[in-house]
């Protein structure tokens, strides 16, 4: 036997007094660090050699700013640098297994604090600093960069859209109201275009109940990271009813789905968590005999399944949805016997529970009931319909998913994936459920319904049975990530299974089939994918790749080996990590919007003028959602479901109708001849609008990137010119006369 090594740390009061001694060094070397950085490091290094009265120069300069690395952007990377480096020394003084014991059983303190310190100090994750590439590049403090990572500009929808959305709701007498008047220039729904605070958003979105209690970055932080968080530990608690209590395993699934490379491009899609806790909720309710618990539960069920059912995006919730009803019928038969020892008290907070939940949606369909008529009227996406086609190669993108934070891919969102191991998970799982039916019931049920959506994303449905299980609504596309969450369940799973019984002389034959099958599905990924991108990752990251893919998955197959199921959970939390801790950056406050000078000149207009109408034209929809940000009233501001009162003005005889009634941004171009539309993408349109109709419209300023001239029925008075950026008022010849 070998001598076991004793742990060498110190214990008691000595660590303590040395953990406190290294937080004060690491504290002033970080400090001293981005305070050099904030001066120049190259700048220091040249006067320090340059002499000894400029040596003396340069430190006494040093030190008399040496104040200032607490303030400004190089302080608060100083702030999170020093945190983490204050985690990772935690490891050389307690023994790192007491140490991740303490966090996961305090697990939803230690979020709880995360949470509250990126609130505090008005941290989120937008890409909103990407502004600056559009309006005044250069201009504003020094927060229009990210404290750390850098912007996303292929999340326009958030940054450009939904965001700008979001801050125009905090503007006018009565913020949070139902409906926004400064997008399309009035008489929008906040509930669907930006934040509506009232009774149905408990059941939309809660975490936006804290707009009508906190300032707006604070809550603005707050709704970006909780549903985060939330997916998180929804995903830990979720993985743990499916390994029965074992920890490493469900570690590792919660990385795979809040790290994966789909939920962190996608802007973390919500059906996940909603659906997870509705689950959870369901689970445990069954589980506990307490009453309280059983109504807390209730009540949480209530709300998420409230929020899975408003999230309107069908291409996704329809095949999440049957994914969930199939766990919960599992979840039945393995509670069936407490399913009948149900009291009437039981069935009491039930009913309740149910009706809640009722009430959360007639709320919300009620608020959005003009929202739902006018999109399912809407050329797009409201009669887009589907049937299935053949779609396989998107599960082979985990291969090179990893790398999108670090290499740009171009449309890092629809290239997203789960990290699945297709098929392998698949197989393995049906051969898991063949040795052992009766413990792996839920291996059946998901094995059954990721078949159905393999018909779908192959050789397609017939139309009669796609219409008849709704899968017309769902596109192959989005039905891959649905079969690659199954497949990840499915994975967790064979982390967790207890170890098969073999004899000694078909070890080396379960090695041998384990390690055959894992490279050649490894391989199919990474050929396929180094064809489609032979120059996207070089050969040492392409063989890195591929040698820890395929420890992964010769852990999923090889149940006797604990080490290498071992090796191959902590890989999946690294390679997760790597995947998705660095794709959004870390964003303070709103200054990348508010404190461009052009946005200071857009909020003294308005408060001198609240009803003045804007029109954006330049730099396609950047310059609308830049005025609704600012407080502006703006016409073309994006439609998340059309202006026909703006369109019918404009286009009396409905001739552009096919063109205008969809989902779009909206770009206007003043021209002399007569007012036209274009339809520029599936969600963009662009108005060729007569200088005439300005007035017909009754637009009062304009925020454009080049100069107006007057024209025959319209004058443009300048009102600011600078950096790129130019503001008009707009009035009639006559009065301007």
């Amino acid at each position: 036997m070998p001598k076991k090594i004793s742990d060498h740390r110190l214990s008691g009061r000595k660590a303590w007094i040395v953990w406190g001694i290294t937080t004060v060094v690491l504290y002033i070397l970080t400090a001293a660090f981005f305070h050099a950085k904030q001066l120049g490091l190259h700048y220091m290094l040249h006067m320090l050699t340059t002499g000894n009265d400029n040596f003396v120069a340069v430190w006494k300069e040093y030190f008399s700013t040496l104040g200032n690395c607490y303030q400004g952007i190089y302080g608060e990377r100083r702030k999170l640098v020093f945190g983490l480096l204050e985690f990772l020394a935690l490891h050389f003084f307690v023994p790192i297994k007491s140490l991740y014991q303490f966090i996961f059983k305090f697990r939803y303190l230690v979020g709880l604090a995360l949470l509250c310190f990126m609130v505090i100090n008005r941290y989120h994750g937008d890409s909103m600093g990407a502004f600056d590439q559009y309006v005044e590049p250069g201009m504003g403090s020094e927060f229009t960069a990210p404290v750390l990572g850098q912007t996303r500009a292929i999340r326009s929808d958030e940054w450009a859209i939904t965001t700008p959305g979001k801050l125009s709701s905090s503007y006018g007498e009565q913020p949070y109201g139902r409906y926004n008047e400064l997008l399309r220039g009035g008489d929008t729904l906040n509930m669907i275009c930006g934040i509506y605070v009232g009774y149905s958003t408990i059941g939309k979105n809660i975490f936006q109940l804290f707009y009508g209690i906190l300032g707006v970055e604070y809550a603005f932080s707050l709704a970006w990271y909780g549903p985060i968080f939330l997916t998180f530990l929804v995903s830990l608690e979720f993985f743990l009813i499916l390994t029965k209590k074992k920890q490493l395993p469900a570690v590792a699934g919660s990385c795979l789905v809040t790290f994966s490379s789909f939920y962190q491009w996608w802007g973390f899609p919500a059906m996940i968590w909603t659906m997870e806790a509705c689950l959870v909720c369901f689970y445990y309710l069954l589980n506990t005999s307490k009453l309280w618990k059983k109504c807390l539960l209730g009540i949480g069920f209530a709300i998420s399944f409230s929020s899975f059912c408003t999230i309107l995006y069908p291409a996704w919730q329809v095949p999440f949805g049957y994914a969930a009803i199939a766990l919960a019928i599992w979840m039945m038969i393995e509670n069936w016997e407490k399913i009948k020892a149900l009291r009437w008290k039981d069935y009491l907070v039930i009913v309740g529970m149910l009706a809640f939940a009722g009430s959360l949606l007639f709320s919300y369909l009620h608020e959005t009931s003009e929202y739902i008529t006018a999109i399912g009227q809407t050329v797009y996406p409201g009669v887009r319909e589907e049937t299935g086609s053949f779609y396989l190669q998107k599960f082979l993108y985990y291969f090179i998913a990893p790398f999108y934070p670090y290499h740009d891919i171009g449309n890092a969102s629809e290239y997203s994936v789960f990290l699945s191991l297709f098929p392998l998970p698949l197989i393995m799982g049906c051969i898991q459920w063949f040795k052992d039916r009766k413990n792996n019931k839920v291996n059946l049920i998901l094995l059954i319904v990721a078949l159905f959506f393999l018909c779908y994303v192959t050789v397609g449905l017939p139309y009669g049975i796609a219409k008849a299980t709704m899968l017309t609504y769902c596109t192959p596309a989005r039905m891959v990530d649905a079969i690659g969450y199954l497949q990840v369940i499915l994975m967790v799973r064979l982390l967790a299974a207890p170890q098969w019984n073999q004899k000694e002389k078909n070890k080396k034959v379960m090695f041998w089939c384990a390690l055959t099958a894992s490279v050649i599905t490894v391989a199919i990924a990474a050929v396929y994918c180094k064809r489609l991108y032979p120059h996207y990752i070089s050969w040492f990251l392409f063989l890195g790749a591929f040698g820890v893919f395929v420890i992964i998955a010769v852990g999923i197959c090889l149940y006797r080996s604990r080490w290498i199921k071992v090796a191959a959970m902590y890989m999946i939390i690294a390679v997760s990590l790597f995947t998705g801790l660095t794709v959004r950056p870390v964003m303070k406050g709103f200054d990348a919007i508010w404190s461009k000078p052009v946005a200071v000149a857009i909020q003294n207009i308005v408060a001198n003028d609240p009803d003045g109408l804007w029109i954006g034209c330049g730099d396609f929809f950047i310059y609308p959602s830049f005025l609704v940000a600012c407080g502006a009233k703006t016409e073309n501001s994006n439609n998340t479901y059309p202006d026909m009162e703006l369109f019918t003005q404009l286009d009396p005889m409905g001739e552009y109708e096919e063109i205008y009634n969809r989902y779009s941004h909206v770009q206007i171009e003043l021209t002399e001849d007569v007012t036209s539309f274009e339809l520029v993408a599936p969600d963009s349109i662009l108005i060729h609008l007569n200088e005439a109709k300005l007035l017909e419209l009754g637009v009062d300023y304009m925020m454009t990137n080049y100069e107006l001239t007057d024209t025959q029925n319209c004058r443009f008075t300048n009102l600011y010119s600078a950096n790129g950026v130019f503001l008009y008022h707009v009035m009639e010849r006559s009065q301007a006369q």
